[in-house]
């Protein structure tokens, strides 16, 4: 609801509950999904050490910005 608010209805895409387990053919479904989804945007930022923004990125021809956890201190 939070983000529906702050960046509009139409332009939040949800699916409710799914399955998160890759091994599950369900799981696996749901990840296309979202990879498909996540490529058609304007720009990605993905976590450091996951392949799986920059799969999207490649798939959308967008850029994909690495964020990295900056540690206290």
């Amino acid at each position: 609801k939070t983000i529906r608010d702050r960046f509009g209805e139409d332009r939040i895409l949800t699916c409710g509950n799914k399955v998160l387990d890759r091994g599950d053919s369900s799981g696996i479904k749901a990840a296309a999904v979202d990879l498909l989804c996540l490529s058609m945007g304007r720009e990605i930022y993905g976590s450091s050490g996951s392949s799986f923004a920059d799969t999207a990125a490649h798939l959308g021809n967008i850029n994909c910005t690495t964020l990295k956890v900056q540690k206290p201190g």
